[in-house]
């Protein structure tokens, strides 16, 4: 469960719920079978999938401290924009990101169009939370340019073995 100041958690229900206008009371529909009605309570604690912090990663994760351990060590997966922060100047960390791939020419080299002007315009952001954790932002790009480079590039460099006969 994603813990934070705030203390409220990150989910996804999974499953149709049709809440009845009386009461606190849902019936659950599976498979186009229902069951008889249930405490909404219940149901919700049955069907929730809870995202860990990196996979929904906002900035209560960082602008109070880096309290999000998961991405401190796997970086960040998904990257949440809500407060505006995408446009605004409150957070300076998620905009960059944001007018990086905004900027982003697709089918361009990744690392001199998308990653090398992300970790620059980073430079501009050390002075807040955020900024002063790059790392959580930038290691899944990282590990998406290495794997296509061993895609691309190591695999067809590889030359096939030929058995001698």
């Amino acid at each position: 469960m994603i813990h934070h100041p705030h203390h409220t958690c990150s989910v996804v229900v999974l499953g149709v719920l049709t809440i009845e206008e009386q009461g606190n009371t849902v019936h659950r529909e599976t498979d186009g079978l229902q069951s008889g009605p249930v405490h909404l309570q219940s149901v919700l604690y049955e069907c929730l999938y809870t995202f860990p912090c990196q996979w929904n990663y906002r900035p209560d994760h960082c602008m109070y401290g880096s309290n999000c351990k998961g991405a401190e060590e796997e970086g960040v997966s998904i990257l949440h924009g809500n407060r505006g922060v995408y446009h605004d100047d409150k957070q300076p960390a998620f905009k960059v990101v944001y007018d990086a791939i905004h900027d982003y020419p697709f089918g361009e080299n990744v690392f001199q169009s998308l990653f090398y002007p992300l970790q620059t315009k980073f430079l501009d952001t050390v002075n807040t939370l955020c900024g002063r954790i790059p790392q959580v932002f930038l290691k899944q790009i990282e590990k998406t340019m290495k794997a296509v480079f061993e895609q691309k590039v190591v695999r067809h460099a590889r030359a096939p073995h030929r058995q001698r006969r």
